[in-house]
């Protein structure tokens, strides 16, 4: 069976979806930008970088030797370590001069000329001296980024997993919390029926919700007065019926009583019985607009099973319902009400005699 549609599920699943959106979008966008900014600062390091090597090298007087110089590690100053950057000293004809342990033997594919240039893997700097006799070219893996880039896309993304039920929680407390007026109103509604026609209490009732209420109570007096019109036109009807339905019948037993042929005193009698059960309905009219109307509300409750089980039996001693009434109830079995006892026979019967 699908569920019906609820305010309550709707606002809390737009306001989610809205929540994680908006965080998402954001999170795009600081990405983008720190993007940005990261490729500018690792490539101002990767400036740095070049430029302090190639200050060193001059004043080392690589520039005068021009001979190719194995790197560091190899004459024992540093040790083996994994390095981001990477870089190559090389001469004006592209020779490898000196290079870092992680830096390939083989050049760079950039050009001798100072600026940055980015091959499928690298990022890489170049920087010569004023003369032009050295070159120094400082590299980076694109790999390294975008490792930055996806820790700091997961930074923002992975407090989601906790953002996202507590977000839910608060919002559906707020969400609850808000609809609660409305809660209100449709339990007072649901309350109303025919038992209960009471206008609905306009007090503390946010102005969103105040023209429900008067349309209710509009709606409520529009139906009570149609009741009540309804039970004073049946209760009048049968108060009216009463004496004209009495003196018929007495004029008919007078005419009953002058007859001779039988064949006529049978047709009266069919007439009598007729005008017998007119007079019984229009008394069982008048008992149930009375008990519509509230007379039958009692202040304490009452065992109804035993009036029940009374009215059964003196059905069952009428020849036309002789056993054919049956009820059935358990041992210790109650039907505790606040009802009048009397009002409820009346109505009781009246629902086993129209069955």
């Amino acid at each position: 069976m699908t569920a019906a549609p609820s305010i309550s599920r709707r606002l809390l699943g737009a306001l989610t979806g809205l929540m994680v959106g908006l965080w998402l979008l954001a999170s795009a966008m600081a990405l983008v930008v720190m993007h940005a900014k990261l490729d500018q600062s690792l490539d101002s390091s990767l400036q740095e970088a070049a430029q302090r090597i190639l200050t060193l090298a001059v004043e080392n007087g690589l520039e005068r030797k021009g001979t190719t110089v194995r790197h560091p590690e190899h004459e024992g100053l540093i040790a083996d370590h994994d390095e981001h950057l990477t870089y190559q000293l090389r001469s004006a004809d592209g020779r490898v001069l000196l290079r870092s342990h992680d830096a390939p033997a083989e050049p760079y594919a950039a050009p001798l000329r100072t600026g940055f240039t980015s091959t499928d893997d690298l990022r890489i700097y170049t920087e010569g001296t004023v003369q032009g006799t050295l070159f120094i070219q400082v590299a980076e893996r694109h790999a390294h980024r975008h490792a930055a880039i996806l820790d700091a896309g997961l930074t923002l993304v992975i407090p989601l997993a906790l953002l996202v039920p507590l977000g839910a929680f608060a919002t559906s407390r707020i969400v609850r919390r808000c609809m609660a007026p409305v809660v209100a109103i449709q339990e007072e509604i649901s309350k109303r029926g025919g038992g209960n026609l009471t206008p609905i209490s306009s007090d503390g009732v946010v102005s969103e919700l105040a023209p429900i209420t008067i349309a209710v109570d509009r709606l409520i007096a529009r139906l009570r007065a149609a009741l009540d019109a309804e039970r004073a036109f049946a209760a009048n009807s049968a108060h009216e019926l009463r004496s004209p339905l009495a003196s018929a019948l007495a004029q008919l037993q007078r005419l009953h009583a002058t007859l001779k042929d039988p064949s006529d005193r049978e047709r009266l009698a069919g007439i009598e019985r007729e005008l017998h059960r007119l007079i019984d309905l229009s008394e069982k009219l008048l008992q149930l607009s009375r008990a519509e109307a509230g007379i039958a509300l009692a202040e304490r409750d009452a065992d109804l099973l035993p009036i029940l089980e009374l009215m059964i039996n003196d059905i069952n001693r009428t020849p036309r319902a002789a056993g054919r009434v049956v009820l059935r109830a358990g041992p210790g079995e109650r039907l505790r009400s606040h009802i009048d006892v009397d009002a409820f026979a009346i109505v009781a019967r009246n629902l086993v005699d129209n069955a």
